[in-house]
């Protein structure tokens, strides 16, 4: 038998079912839809899966959660006790700082990959292979109409692009404080409008574009789209080929992006605090990605 508070207080009702070990977090999951309990326990390392079944069993008994054949899914009261964990997750990114030993950016990349909606993806799969700076591990995000995952080993597809970064940048990524800013492309596969543009008056955009090689188009459809004073100052082509730094843009806040920049041929794509190797319309949608989490960190 469950052991409670002993009180008739609403609060601490509501705690008996909430407040236990492994039961925010297993709510958190099966809010952002891991029904099987595979993937309940993908999203919690270091759960045991004793643990989980017991939590789970609990859950049904207090009408939280169902089962549906081999799933699991939230009741009505279990979507309501989900404002909780929405509360909480607020309170939390607001007033609580966690400590870089429990920076895990596998946990990172899997939150990521369950709020990144397959519907939106701009093409049917998409394979980012993500290199850490302070990490040994390597990763793959994988996206799909089937389904997203992230695999600790080559999943056997082509990939589209690499990520390299560490783990900090990681999370200011997934909560919207470090998104891409300034990506460029090494590959002709996009073809954005041509010509400058300015949206945010008072500031200084596109001072000093040159070109000191060969290679058609270079410096074209150049755009900035929020504040920050002197965007794009400096930038130049120094190299060969084809469309090089075509529909360059920065679409946030921050001061001096991407500031004497220059491309020198294929390679890395310069970002900050970061490095993208792969086509313009991947790094559009990391740019799109960031900040997906509903938790605003003020650290």
């Amino acid at each position: 038998m469950k052991k409670g508070y002993g009180q008739h207080c609403p609060i601490a009702l509501g705690a008996e079912v909430f407040a236990e070990r492994w039961t925010p977090i297993i709510l958190r999951n099966l809010m952002v839809g891991c029904h099987r309990f595979s993937a309940i326990l993908e999203g919690a390392p270091g759960l045991p899966r004793s643990v989980l079944s017991q939590r789970l069993r609990r859950l049904e008994e207090d009408g939280v959660v169902e089962r549906r054949e081999h799933e699991y899914h939230l009741t009505e009261c279990g979507r309501e006790l989900t404002d909780v964990c929405m509360a909480l997750g607020s309170w939390g990114a607001r007033w609580r700082e966690p400590q870089p030993s429990r920076h895990d950016p596998y946990l990172v990349l899997w939150t990521m990959s369950r709020l990144i909606s397959p519907d939106t993806l701009p093409q049917p799969r998409i394979v980012l292979r993500v290199e850490l700076t302070d990490h040994p591990d390597r990763y793959w995000l994988v996206l799909s109409l089937a389904g997203n995952e992230v695999c600790l080993e080559n999943p056997g597809f082509p990939e589209d692009g690499v990520l390299t970064a560490d783990t900090g940048w990681l999370l200011r990524w997934e909560s919207g404080s470090g998104p891409l800013a300034g990506p460029s492309f090494d590959s002709p596969d996009s073809a954005p409008p041509v010509g400058a543009s300015l949206d945010e008056p008072g500031s200084a955009p596109v001072v000093g574009p040159s070109s000191d090689g060969p290679g058609p188009a270079p410096l074209v459809g150049l755009s900035f789209d929020g504040p920050g004073p002197a965007p794009l100052v400096g930038l130049s082509f120094d190299g060969p080929g084809p469309a090089p730094l075509v529909g360059l843009s920065f679409d946030g806040p921050g001061s001096t992006p991407v500031v004497g920049s220059s491309f020198d041929g294929p390679g890395s794509v310069p970002v900050v605090g970061a490095s993208f190797d792969g086509p313009l319309w991947l790094g559009r949608a990391l740019a799109d990605w960031a900040g997906l989490t509903p938790f605003k960190s003020v650290h």
